[in-house]
């Protein structure tokens, strides 16, 4: 039973894996300006956490209640900035893929979520534009 929780697990992992990376091929793929907007949104994103724990081990020290809350809040403010802006909106969707991986303790894929999001961070960087 335990080994089928685990297989089922992974195959969900495995999924969300492939819909980030779908997502960020398609950014890479597109214009410069789509590029900017959903980095811009990511950063967004980013900025209202560090703001919030300063750091990941200050979110991880949290109960998993809390870690939970401040997903469902992210979704919302999510769907918020869709209603105007929904290419910023998709930078917030891949941010909570990164936090997501955080609340499980997945190494691997923040490590990975965290390098594809360093690109997306700088292309969405205004001060830089």
């Amino acid at each position: 039973m335990f080994g089928f929780l685990k297989k089922r697990a992974n195959s969900e992992r495995q999924k969300v894996i492939e819909e980030f990376t779908q997502a960020i091929n398609a950014i890479k793929g597109a214009d410069r300006t789509v590029q900017l907007a959903v980095g811009h949104g990511l950063n967004m994103a980013n900025s209202f956490f560090f703001q919030k724990f300063h750091d990941i081990d200050a979110f991880k020290a949290i109960p998993k209640r809390e870690q939970l809350d401040y997903l469902r809040k992210l979704g919302v403010t999510e769907e918020e900035i869709g209603k105007k802006d929904p290419q910023a909106a998709l930078g917030f969707g891949l941010f909570k893929m990164w936090i997501v991986s955080i609340i499980q303790n997945d190494k691997e894929s923040m490590q990975y979520l965290s390098n594809e999001l360093a690109w997306l961070s700088k292309a969405g960087d205004l001060s830089g534009t």
